[in-house]
């Protein structure tokens, strides 16, 4: 049985920096020169450089890589000696990027680079594969789907379907009830973590609505190189489930809902209220974001980006600020956990492993802030200059309480 972490491209391995190794290659003669096929060993490989003593072989500058983790080398020049391969790992830095870049948002960054690139103008140009969403590509959609959650239906979550009247009367919703719409970040699902953490923490301390959206297989290979389209597709979904609970009889009004959105999932939460109407539906009650992701938006159009506009009222919580999660402040209240980028426990024997430990330590803080006594307090300051060198110094009335049960009012 293959080792499956062995060809995880996160494995400790590829963060091992100027590691050389050589390996075999299968060379072909042709007139205008040779054209070698180089294996690679590792998904981890960045660099390839041609070695071959005597001769004047040149390596094309663009390598090609295929779906089979092979990489077609052209070479030009003569063949005076035996021609080897020596792989190199860039820098821990780089594969850290690279890697982070690719697994999650690989096409949105080509996207920007082209600037001649057109935009899809149908969902159906969004996705170009069928396993990342089949036809018709049309909300509601049955791979983004709503599942309520309530006190009496913890662990078997109830499937709202948004075309039926009756499906929300067939369900333990409770209009007295507060209404949680939660959205997980990549490689998430209903029933993974922080999700079942974050309803467990919420029904422990009381009674709730929770809803979590499940939409993984948009969030998942081979379809994270639609990213920088996919979760305009998921809002829009999203604001039909607004849609319908501001308008059913047992519903509630926008107003009173609060969206969770964590990594790629804040974003989303903010993309839905592009798609209310303010006088139909009113404007939606409170968004939380969680470390919103940087890397889904690294152009130069920021009004896809969560922003204070998107609710009444919008706090961001930042863990991994300017690594993998974005580093401004863009909501009423931003707090940067810890001055907001290295979170302590997230020491690793890798750099990618304690940059993605800083990323999602933003859920078991607001988790813990839902059902903690003491709660987690903050304090105005205007620069991490000021707060890294204890500048700061504010006064009692200063203080706020961060996550769940922050002041919105203050």
């Amino acid at each position: 049985m293959k080792d499956p972490e062995a060809q995880h491209p996160f494995h400790p391995r590829c963060a091992t920096p100027n590691t050389l190794s050589k390996i075999p290659i299968s060379s072909e003669s042709h007139a205008a020169g040779v054209k070698v096929k180089v294996l690679f060993v590792s998904r981890c490989i960045r660099q390839l450089t041609i070695e071959a003593a005597g001769s004047t072989f040149t390596a094309a500058a663009k390598i090609t890589v295929n779906n089979t983790n092979t990489a077609n080398v052209k070479m030009t020049g003569q063949r005076q000696s035996p021609v080897s391969v020596a792989v190199k790992r860039e820098s821990v830095v780089y594969i850290v990027l690279c890697y982070y870049l690719l697994f999650f948002a690989i096409s949105g960054i080509n996207s920007q680079t082209t600037k001649e690139k057109k935009k899809p103008e149908t969902v159906q140009d969004l996705f170009n594969t069928s396993s990342c969403i089949p036809r018709p590509y049309r909300c509601p959609h049955r791979q983004i789907q709503f599942y309520l959650y309530t006190r009496r239906t913890q662990k078997t979550g109830e499937l709202l379907d948004t075309t039926r009247e009756e499906s929300l009367y067939n369900t333990r919703f409770n209009r007295m009830y507060p209404t949680k719409i939660v959205v997980h970040g990549f490689g998430g699902g209903r029933n993974l973590a922080p999700s079942t953490d974050m309803r467990d923490a919420y029904f422990h301390r009381g009674n709730y609505n929770i809803i979590i959206v499940d939409y993984g297989t948009l969030v998942r290979e081979p379809c994270l190189k639609q990213m920088e389209w996919a979760p305009r597709f998921c809002a829009k979904c999203i604001a039909q489930l607004v849609n319908y609970l501001t308008h059913h009889p047992r519903g509630v009004r926008a107003d009173d809902l609060h969206l969770i959105g964590y990594s790629v999932g804040a974003h989303i939460s903010g993309l839905v209220a592009n798609y209310l109407d303010p006088v139909e539906h009113g404007k939606l009650g409170r968004i939380t974001g969680l470390d919103p992701t940087i890397v889904f938006y690294m152009g130069q159009n920021r009004s896809r980006d969560l922003d204070y506009t998107d609710a009444h009222f919008v706090d961001v919580l930042h863990t991994g600020a300017g690594i993998l999660g974005q580093w401004g402040p863009t909501g009423h209240a931003d707090f940067y956990i810890n001055g907001g980028s290295s979170q302590p426990g997230c020491g690793s024997d890798t750099v990618f492993k304690t940059l993605a430990c800083d990323h999602t330590k933003v859920t078991p803080y607001f988790i813990e802030s839902i059902v903690t006594k003491k709660g987690f307090w903050a304090y105005p300051c205007p620069t991490l200059l000021s707060f890294m060198t204890g500048w700061c110094s504010p006064g009692d009335e200063e203080y706020v309480m961060m996550g769940e049960h922050v002041d919105i009012n203050k």
